[in-house]
């Protein structure tokens, strides 16, 4: 790695703090603490600041156990309006980021606006000196930060980058571009660009990295590989989700990142009425209430909601949905309860809960005559938890990698996957697939493999306290 990358000096007192930037919903941003909580417990006088979209720092506030919250200082990137064009909303999150790194672009970086000003206010942990970055695949410009702050950087993500692969025209494009470049490239430096460095040589980068007063592209042309030797960490469980082996040995599979479940049980909402049936069915759809058009859209949210509550009915089931108050779901719920019993009677709506002990404290209600089965969209954290949790899922694929990860969990036998234009018997048979013993079983074979192996928040951890040179000098 470039010695100027290394950030070494002593500031005395100074905190040391790593910047972890995680725009894009919960799931993008929750793995990301789960990694500070174990780095905090290894290094107590590490700091962290998180820049995250304001509805994930708002779930966050709720999740995070109270022995992080002095450390980790969160860094709201305030929402835009939905009808404003996708590059404004880049550039608005850029900005932000951009604040919390403490830099300060050219003029001639597109990267702030009069109308996209950062936060104002100075951070409560402003005494401190950043160390390194770990940046999300949707906060790709952190590895340029990282550059212009001379620190070492490493990327993470929770969702497989086969998703978003590069453009197929992109590798033939750079080779004519500069084939001398491209020719010295080994076979997994090669792999790292097809796989995710590509995003960096776009033009908007490039902006950004002049506004920054760096070379324009991150690879220079003297060199054998690209610069600095950053890697990558997928956040899954790669045996779960069908991995891809890729020829970098700096592209690792860690398994998914979680908060630590405190084992205490939950106190859980409309307690009492869910302890009237014997199967229970937790519904949630995370971030896709506010994306997915299926949710967004009151029409098709309507039918959603019914085709899940009459499919739960049918079983004799009753099912708790985590939804925000001020989703489409919870105005249409809220209307057909005051006109259709059974919406009433089955379905209950609560806002932001760990899942983790949702799940445990339901099964230790539950479990041992009846069963819990979770409906959501195919999120990998959403995925990873119930799997951990050793439940049955109805997985409805709606945007990004969800249908990958659907198909991934027919695969191993624990979820069922619904279409969008799913019948509403094709709901019933879902559910049903779900409560048989058949798929209880399976669900708690997996949760048995899954406990035999190493939390990925530990593997995480672990790769970048070395890639980042974390360890105090007095432990080196």
């Amino acid at each position: 790695m470039d010695a100027r990358l290394h950030g070494a000096c002593d500031d005395g007192q100074r905190v040391r703090l790593l910047l972890l930037l995680a725009p894009g919903s919960l799931g993008d941003a929750l793995p990301l603490a789960a990694i500070a909580l174990h780095l905090h417990a290894a290094l107590p006088s590490l700091g962290f600041r998180l820049v995250a979209n304001a509805a994930a720092c708002n779930a966050l506030r709720v999740l995070l156990p109270s022995a992080l919250a002095h450390r980790l200082h969160l860094w709201p990137i305030p929402a835009v309006p939905p009808s404003s064009p996708h590059a404004a909303q880049r550039q608005h999150e850029l900005a932000c980021m951009l604040a919390a790194a403490t830099l300060s672009p050219s003029p001639s970086s597109p990267s702030q606006s009069p109308s996209q000003s950062p936060p104002s206010q100075s951070p409560p942990d402003s005494t401190g000196r950043i160390i390194g970055v770990v940046f999300t695949l949707f906060a790709i410009e952190g590895w340029s930060m990282a550059e212009a702050l001379h620190v070492p950087a490493i990327a993470v993500s929770p969702f497989s980058p086969s998703t978003v692969p590069a453009p197929r025209s992109f590798l033939a494009a750079l080779a004519h571009a500069r084939p001398d470049l491209v020719s010295r490239l080994d076979a997994a430096a090669m792999a790292d660009l097809a796989t995710w460095q590509w995003r960096l040589h776009l033009d908007d980068q490039g902006d950004l990295r002049a506004g920054l007063g760096l070379p324009p592209a991150p690879i220079d042309d003297d060199a054998a590989a690209s610069l600095p030797d950053t890697r990558l960490l997928v956040l899954q469980d790669g045996r779960l989700l069908q991995r891809v082996d890729c020829p970098s040995p700096r592209i690792v599979w860690t398994g998914h990142c979680a908060l630590p479940n405190s084992n205490t049980l939950l106190v859980v909402p409309h307690a009492a009425w869910l302890d009237d049936v014997t199967d229970v069915a937790v519904v949630t759809f995370g971030s896709m209430d506010t994306l997915s058009r299926v949710l967004i859209d009151e029409p098709s949210a309507h039918q959603l909601l019914m085709h899940v509550c009459c499919a739960l009915a049918a079983h004799g089931m009753r099912g708790l949905w985590i939804t925000a108050d001020t989703t489409t779901l919870h105005a249409v719920h809220e209307r057909l309860c005051t006109t259709l019993p059974l919406v009433r009677t089955t379905l209950r709506l609560c806002g932001t809960v760990p899942l983790p002990a949702l799940l445990q404290t339901l099964q230790s209600s539950h479990g041992r005559e009846g069963s819990v089965i979770v409906v959501h969209h195919g999120g990998s954290g959403t995925f990873h938890t119930a799997a951990a949790a050793g439940v049955p899922q109805v997985i409805l694929p709606l945007r990004f990698d969800q249908h990958g990860v659907g198909e991934a969990a027919v695969a191993v036998g624990i979820a069922h996957v619904v279409d969008t234009d799913a019948a509403l018997d094709d709901w019933t048979a879902a559910v049903g697939w779900a409560v048989d013993v058949s798929a209880q079983e399976a669900a708690g074979r997996v949760r048995q493999q899954l406990l035999a192996q190493p939390p990925g928040t530990h593997t995480a951890a672990a790769h970048i306290i070395e890639s980042l040179g974390l360890l105090e000098p007095h432990t080196r």
